[in-house]
């Protein structure tokens, strides 16, 4: 018998459907082929939508590097299927090389499943804020 995620039967056929998507489309990174000092290797699986929606948030805020630490932060696991980051080194990895997240970044597609098209939200890699409508500016 499937495993069961919901109590909906249906809910919980798409949910078992999407794990198994997300368990076959793995990602490796071999850190050695970046630099030959890094003996790890880091595996991404696809975003859920909770994880779209916070790199989503993050390019539509004008924080194009914040996106690319935010989706490696959120899909990154090790080899034993664990997640490989806690919250507490987010802050480290706003410190890397903008060069090595782009490259990580490129590499696991890190854009190529949001909708709506990340292009379409942000301003690339300008990191200029989109400006928001003030509703504070009434005509009288």
């Amino acid at each position: 018998m499937a495993q069961s995620y919901h109590k909906d039967q249906t809910i919980s056929a798409l949910i078992g459907k999407f794990k198994e998507r997300i368990s076959e489309e793995v990602t490796y990174v071999d850190l050695s082929e970046i630099d030959s000092d890094l003996d790890e290797m880091w595996c991404f699986h696809p975003a859920t939508g909770t994880q779209a929606d916070a790199i989503i948030k993050k390019v539509s805020d004008g924080n194009y590097f914040a996106a690319q630490v935010e989706a490696i932060f959120q899909r990154c696991y090790d080899q034993n299927g664990k997640k490989r980051f806690r919250p507490a080194d987010k802050e480290g990895l706003l410190k890397l090389d903008p060069e090595f997240v782009a490259s990580i970044s490129e590499r696991i597609g890190a854009f190529d499943d949001l909708a709506p098209d990340v292009d379409e939200l942000g301003n690339s890699s300008s990191g200029t804020p989109k400006q928001k409508p003030s509703s504070s500016s009434v005509k009288d």
